[in-house]
């Protein structure tokens, strides 16, 4: 009996990110280059905005290029050979890879958020406070405000003396928070809890604040263990084999 392959659905925000890829591993585009503007890449590629800039956050969270408000996306120093290859994009979103992550970040964010507060200057803390209020305003006007919440967690990350934590919680939080729009495709039930999950962050900005890294520790260590009970929960439908409808029935924000 003739045997056929089960067929990946592809997205078309994979199909750019591939494109690009290609550029950047043929040498086409190089450490430091100015990606074109929006408006071209989407003429080139035919793609509207919306996939572009999936696209584009995409090879942002696996750090191959870095996206500058205001000014553009530039090709950052990169090693060719951890650049995936064709559908290994789409594996870098897999539910158990967004499992993994969850469980480095219990291990990882504590740390960070006590080495943040032993080294938080006060220029720092105007910094952290400024990412704060970027997301409660945020959440009050969206459902919930992926790239301010991820700009939070960078934000105490960059406030360590170590560059390396910063480049690793870059890639963990934004794999995490587009993983979780792929794999789960979360919305938040209701705005209450987008404001719940925002509100999470205030006592750990309270802890740094006060430049206390027990306390700071514990803080992100709550926070990110509910974030992890809650995917626990959304696991659920996965393992059982729900259909769409249940799981989008049940979901809830992670």
């Amino acid at each position: 009996m003739v045997q056929l392959q089960p067929v990946q659905r592809t997205r078309v925000s994979d199909l750019v990110t591939e494109q690009i890829l290609d550029l950047i591993r043929s040498g086409k585009l190089k450490p430091g280059d100015k990606l074109p503007s929006e408006a071209d890449l989407m003429a080139q590629t035919g793609v509207g905005r919306p996939s572009l800039r999936s696209a584009l956050h995409t090879l942002e969270s696996m750090n191959i290029i870095e996206i500058r408000q205001g000014v553009g996306a530039f090709v950052c120093e990169v090693d060719m050979l951890i650049i995936p290859v064709g559908d290994d994009i789409s594996k870098l979103f897999s539910q158990r890879t967004i499992l993994e992550a969850i469980a480095v970040r219990c291990m990882l964010e504590p740390e960070i958020a006590a080495a943040a507060a032993q080294a938080v200057t006060d220029d720092d803390l105007e910094r952290l406070r400024d990412a704060l209020h970027a997301l409660d305003g945020a959440t009050a006007r969206d459902s919930y405000p992926k790239s301010e919440h991820v700009a939070f967690h960078l934000c105490v990350a960059e406030v360590t003396p170590n560059l390396l934590l910063a480049r690793i919680e870059h890639f963990l939080i934004s794999l995490w928070e587009e993983g979780l729009e792929r794999v789960f495709d979360l919305r938040p039930v209701d705005r209450g809890d987008a404001t719940r999950i925002t509100s999470e962050h205030q006592p750990l900005y309270d802890a740094i604040a006060a430049r206390d890294p027990v306390r700071a520790r514990q803080c992100m260590f709550e926070h990110v263990s509910i974030t992890a009970e809650r995917l626990a929960l959304l696991e659920k439908p996965w393992r059982s084999g729900s259909t769409q409808d249940d799981r989008s029935s049940g979901r809830k924000e992670a």
